[in-house]
């Protein structure tokens, strides 16, 4: 089975950042729960690949990548800023 396992990308931006105090904040960890699920669904025999935020550069990315590497199963996960 071929995998496909995304961590959604999220910027946090505020008023600071209208006044140059901050930039856009982006997820810098890799989704290491997605790893973990990754690890065990290689170790079963599945194909997996995981698109980071580090690598994924817009919606544009994400539909690519599913195109070229057609999963059967697709995950997500996503965080929100606390």
């Amino acid at each position: 089975m071929r995998i496909l396992l995304i961590s959604v990308p999220y910027k946090l931006e505020s008023k600071l950042e209208e006044q140059g105090a901050f930039g856009v904040v982006r997820n810098t960890i890799p989704a290491l729960g997605l790893a973990y699920l990754g690890a065990v669904a290689e170790r079963d025999g599945h194909e997996v690949k995981i698109l980071d935020d580090i690598s994924i550069r817009g919606r544009e990315t994400i539909c690519q990548a599913a195109r070229d590497f057609q999963p059967d199963v697709v995950g997500a996960a996503s965080v929100t800023p606390a």
